[in-house]
């Protein structure tokens, strides 16, 4: 019955593209235009495109040349089935991807041989009963792609096909695509709301080439499919512009099912229909995507998730997509030129029959060889890909170098994680818009090829089970997944194919990579991932740290806190390699494997005495449509309640000498280890309470995360370590702490064996009784020693060990020495709200802005700032013994200094409180202040971000000029930053509000009046007033009605009057202390690099998600500048469209000398463009 439906409709459709041909032939006959083919370029450049072929895209010429010659050559390995009903018994989108290289040569090369072959391909999908698989009935995919491949087909070999076949297949695909459509506007089908998932856009591009072809020949339905199918492609490429690094979440090889359809999409729409999705953030990003999940010596892709050794589709297509049409430099030309040599050498990155030909015509139409090749670089750099949660190192370099990286994220990514928490847009509904199916429960996982070689690898596709990644698991379990009895794994884990993603409890899940840097030739890389597990185990706390030593070795580090309550016994770790066997040393204590002849180790040490127990195994799977084989490591450690558990894993390449790890120090807070390689001692620290930046200070001595002794220095990773002012002691302890090590190896091992030698020299050789005696009390002395050490690592885990190598002395530093406090200031509009929700989204800074601040802690602050906005050109309080009584005089608006001393010391008071100790402070105004909403949030504050840094941020302009005053306050412990705007934005911006009468700027005249009037105190203040604020008073007599008329010159002398006041000369001379300008344009055009040197002056590390959630708002504009127009980052950047020529030049006239003067970091120069 179904299939006589199918044949009625297929006779209907025939009839009415029968009876509209007439018009669609006298349309193309009008407009030769409209000829096939048309959807990826016209009949006229076909003869170009053979001229390129055989001259400058030669490479991917010959490849397609050699598809069609081995198709010729064994045919029934390509063609379809014969009887129609075997279409659909299998996964059948092998003929749809086949028959495109097969028509896209009959297009270049003519040949009959090649077009009798794609007739008899074509003739047999027409005749198939059905294109469903009968297995998967509701999996539209496999249609997809086959209605991909035969509308490409029938638009390439159009003109040599019969009217009996045009018409035919032009039914064929009109009913499929209609179909599809039918599905997409129903509630059943995922994909029809199912965003960023391999299925939609792939079915997305099926529906768009369909409708196009079937639209050119008159079929009325069609408009409706390409409309649907446009609304969803946007609805997913308005999700990927917050995919920040251009990742995809289904990883490598299922990602790339999503960029081939997403780059032919956004191709057709913009050819054929003008909508241009190419500005979007993600194609400029993806590049990184490609070229860093690919390994050493382009051997093999990254295997995160479900994953195989290659990409599905491509990446050489993408790449020349992202060339031609987006980057336009040549790297992504070069990345596919290496790609597609490595292939050549028929290695892992060789594709299936399925997939291995399917985009050579657009990586033939899109490549632009006039772009050339420019090489990316292939030395070994650390990647962080901050939605994804994934850090990298080592990958796209070449052959020999070391790959390492590290995965802690939560499902589908940052970035849909929080829109489906947040339902923000119409069309996302949730968790039930994302599909994370192809996800993996390896949140903590690794890999690790030292040199090249695969050591530590991905199990790839297979069931999402813990013991099957690189991942932790724990026992007892709590018997949810029987199949995994007795071991409990990550949420998400499923005996099945798929991820659980429809548990409630996965989409709660947390894990995030907390820190990830690279030093003195070390890289490190932090995850903290309790919250990936169900809170029925009880876990406080799960952390995992990786550190390359040098490229052969690797020191990984496992915590493991429990809560009270936890029945958990025991924590087991699983290393994989996919390719090699492992073997267990004899002592059980080590295990070890063999890749190409070379021996690679893995040992390992417990802290608390732990013994660890190790096994070696394999598994063999399901996996695809095939079966896959990896071996690991098991190897199991106790854990308690009581205090945290650690593990030392040392992971070591042939040809490296090294000891085992030891724990030198276990305390609540962190850990310290010691190991030695290659002769050189590393003394490894660790924080384990990551939230909080006081105890990091306590523990490390700073903020950083781990820090390393190594060659007599100390590496802080992630944050800028800042000396302590006192002549060098914090150095001269860590030196000593250096020495205490040495003395503790010489204690241990040399003084028992130095004593022997001494008295057996002194001594007859004959005398073997006291040659006994000698032996045993050094032997005895130096048991002595290894007791004690026994003793205090066993029973003593809070205090450090008598003899403690290189040991950091906690209680050495103050509590807050190393936490900066910051002032942030800014005149109106210029940006300080988006410096703000960067600093708010680290969890080390508390954020207070002067404006929401509760009544009860603002009343000091409106005793002594006045509202005037005199304040914004009055002169910084001078650096004398009294400078707050200046100060304090101005600020009240001229009144008498010698009455405001008392004043004076509750500004000193409020600052200092604030700032330097704003616990107590700010839970005493929550107490007093009756608004609800303050105490809220400021109750959240303190609860969220304990023994955080306190940011305070005022962008009335009034504070801009008092930032050296508070410095001074603050000492060596405050950090100034004033945000600044390329002046002729923030002059046009504010200058616009006269055309809703100039309200704004009026008020500033009135603030100001006292200039004009010739009242003003503020040359009584004692301090030398720049050349532009004599301009500015001149401007102001000018009168109220000239200054509304033009307001521009009186803005401009303004910014530059409170610009140039705001910087001391120390802020001139040496940028680098504590007072820094940061230009807004230059955190908004280069927001990975600033942000890294804001907070690496600030002397704290920059988190993955605080540079994400900054990237966010530059390529999204999900953010306002109140009073102002929503943010763009392009009117933003350059907004002065509104202002003349003679104008603009009037304003770079009067601020360039102010201009010059703002230097950034490094001492740079800054200046935000040239004058015109």
């Amino acid at each position: 019955m179904n299939n006589l439906h199918f044949h009625w409709q297929i006779a209907w459709l025939c009839w009415q593209i029968a009876a509209l041909s007439v018009f669609a032939s006298a349309r193309d006959a009008k407009d030769p235009g409209a000829r096939h083919p048309f959807l990826l370029f016209s009949g006229k450049d076909v003869e170009g495109l053979r001229n390129e072929a055989d001259s400058r895209r030669k490479v991917t010429a010959s490849r397609l040349r050699e598809a069609v010659k081995t198709m010729l050559a064994r045919p029934a390995d390509y063609l379809p089935p014969k009887l129609p009903e075997d279409y659909g018994k299998s996964w059948n989108e092998v003929y749809g991807n086949n028959l495109v290289p097969l028509a896209m040569h009959c297009v270049l090369w003519p040949d009959k041989a090649a077009m009798d072959l794609l007739l008899v391909y074509a003739d047999r999908m027409a005749a198939a009963n059905s294109w469903f698989i009968k297995p998967l009935p509701r999996d539209e995919v496999p249609v997809s792609h086959s209605l991909i491949g035969f509308s490409t087909m029938f638009d390439l070999v159009h003109s040599e096909l019969s009217e009996v076949r045009k018409k035919r297949y032009l039914a064929v695909i009109a009913h499929y695509g209609s179909q599809l459509y039918a599905r997409s506007v129903s509630e059943n089908v995922h994909w029809s709301f199912t965003v960023v998932h391999n299925h939609t856009p792939t079915i997305l591009l099926a529906m768009t080439m369909s409708a196009m072809v079937a639209e050119k020949h008159g079929v009325r339905e069609a408009p409706r499919w390409r409309h649907r199918a446009t609304e969803l492609y946007f609805q997913n490429m308005q999700v990927l512009a917050l995919v920040v690094d251009g990742s995809l979440n289904e990883a490598v090889t299922y990602g790339s099912y999503t960029s081939w359809s997403v780059t032919q999409l956004a191709f057709l729409l913009r050819r054929r229909v003008h909508l241009d999705t190419l500005s979007n953030p993600w194609f400029a990003k993806h590049l990184d995507f490609l070229r860093f999940t690919i390994l050493p010596g382009f051997r093999e892709t990254l295997g995160i998730g479900d994953s195989s050794t290659t990409w599905f589709f491509g990446p050489e297509s993408q790449l020349h997509f992202l060339d031609r049409f987006v980057l336009r430099t040549g790297e992504a030309n070069w990345l596919a030129s290496r790609v597609r040599e490595k292939r050549e050498n028929k290695g892992r990155l060789v594709q299936a029959k399925a997939h291995r030909w399917t985009s050579l015509h657009t990586e033939l139409v899109w490549s632009d060889p006039m772009l050339g090749e420019t090489p990316l670089s292939t030395t070994p750099e650390l990647h962080v890909f901050s939605d994804w949660g994934v850090a990298v190192y080592g990958g796209g370099t070449r052959d020999g170098q070391t790959f390492v990286s590290l995965k802690c994220s939560v499902p589908n990514g940052r970035a849909q994680y929080r829109l489906a928490q947040e339902n923000s847009w119409p069309f996302i509904k949730g968790f039930r818009s994302f599909n994370p199916g192809h996800e993996h429960p390896d949140q903590g996982s690794f890999i690790f090829y030292p040199n090249g070689r695969p050591f530590i690898t991905d199990a790839l596709y297979g069931p999402k089970l813990a013991h099957l990644n690189n991942v932790l698991a724990f026992s007892p379990s709590s018997g949810k997944l029987d199949c995994t009895y007795p071991l409990q794994g990550q949420l998400g884990s499923n005996c099945d194919k798929w991820f659980d993603y429809r548990d409630p409890e996965t989409f709660k899940m947390q894990a995030d990579i907390v820190s990830a840097a690279q030093d003195h030739g070390m890289v490190m890389m932090l995850g903290e991932y309790s919250g990936s597990y169900t809170p029925a185990l009880g876990l406080r706390s799960v952390q995992r740290a990786t550190l390359l030593l040098s490229p052969g070795v690797l020191l990984v580090l496992d915590t493991v806190k429990l809560k009270q309550t936890s029945s958990v016994q025991h924590a087991h770790a699983f290393f994989h390699n996919n390719q090699h066997p492992f073997s267990l040393a004899a002592d059980g204590q080590a295990a070890y494997v063999l890749v190409d002849g070379h021996r690679h180790t893995v040992t390992w040490n417990a802290s608390h005495g732990g013994q660890v127990k190790a096994s070696v195994s394999n598994s063999t799977f399901p996996a695809e449509y095939r079966t896959r084989t990896t071996h690991f490591v098991n190897a199991t450690f106790p854990v308690s309640e009581q205090s945290a558990r650690h593990v030392a894993w040392l992971f070591t390449a042939d040809g490296n000498s090294v000891s085992r790890p030891v724990f030198t120090s276990m305390r609540d807070d962190s850990v310290f280890v010691r190991v030695r390689v290659n002769g050189v001692q590393y003394h490894v620290g660790m924080a384990t309470r990551l939230a909080s930046a006081k105890s990091r200070v306590k523990e490390l001595g700073s903020p950083a995360m781990l820090s390393v002794d190594v060659n007599g220095s100390r590496v802080h990773f992630g944050a800028r370590h800042r000396e302590r002012d006192d002549g060098g002691e914090g150095h001269r302890r860590s030196s000593a702490a250096s020495s205490h090590g040495l003395l503790q190896d010489w204690l241990m091992y040399g003084l028992p064996l130095v004593l022997v030698c001494l008295l057996l020299w002194r001594r007859p050789y004959s005398s073997r009784s006291w040659t006994s005696q000698v032996v045993k009390l050094a032997t005895g002395f130096w048991l002595l020693i290894v007791a004690w050490h026994v003793y205090s690592l066993l029973f003593l885990p809070g205090a450090r060990p008598l003899l403690n190598a290189h040991n950091i002395e906690p209680g050495l530093i103050d509590d807050r020495q190393g936490m900066p406090e910051i002032l942030v200031t800014a005149l109106p509009g210029s940006g300080i709200e988006i410096v703000q929700d960067l600093l708010h989204s680290d969890v080390d800074i508390r954020n207070l802005s002067m404006a929401a601040l509760p009544a009860a802690s603002r009343e000091a602050e409106h005793a002594l700032l006045s509202s005037s906005t005199r304040d914004l050109v009055l002169c910084p309080p001078p650096s004398s013994p009294s400078p707050a009584m200046s100060l304090l005089g101005a600020l009240s608006g001229g009144t008498s200094r010698s009455a405001n001393s008392q004043s004076v010391d509750v500004l000193v008071q409020w600052l200092k409180a604030i700032l330097s100790d704003p616990d107590v402070y700010l839970r005493s105004v929550v107490q007093q202040d009756s608004s609800a909403d303050a105490n809220e949030l400021l109750a959240a504050q303190l609860e969220q971000r304990p023994d955080s840094s306190t940011a305070l941020f005022d962008g009335s302009g009034s504070w801009n000029s008092h930032g050296r005053f508070v410095g001074q306050l603050l000492g060596d412990a405050g950090r100034v930053v004033l945000v600044v705007r390329d002046p002729r934005s923030w002059v046009a911006d504010h200058a616009a509000k006269c055309d809703r009468k100039c309200a704004y700027v009026e008020r500033l005249y009135q603030g100001l009046s006292g200039l004009a009037d010739g009242n003003d105190e503020d040359s009584k203040l004692g301090c030398e007033m720049p050349k532009e604020y004599t301009s500015l008073v001149q401007e102001m007599k000018r009168g109220k009605p000239a200054i509304l008329r033009s307001p521009h010159r009186f803005l401009a002398l303004l910014w530059a009057v409170n610009v140039r006041l705001s910087m001391s000369p120390e802020l001139v001379d040496n940028p680098e202390r504590n007072h820094l300008v940061l230009p807004i344009e230059l955190l908004l055009s280069e927001p990975e690099r600033t942000a890294e040197q804001l907070f690496r002056w600030l002397g704290l590390p920059l988190r993955p998600v605080s540079l994400h959630r900054l990237l966010s708002v530059v390529n999204t504009g999900m953010f306002s500048v109140p009073p102002y127009a929503p943010f763009k980052k392009g009117a933003f950047l350059k907004s002065w469209d509104g202002l003349t020529k003679q104008q603009v030049h009037e304003i770079e006239k009067l601020t360039l000398d102010t201009r010059r003067l703002i230097r950034t970091f490094e001492g740079h120069v800054y200046m935000s463009s040239e004058p015109s």
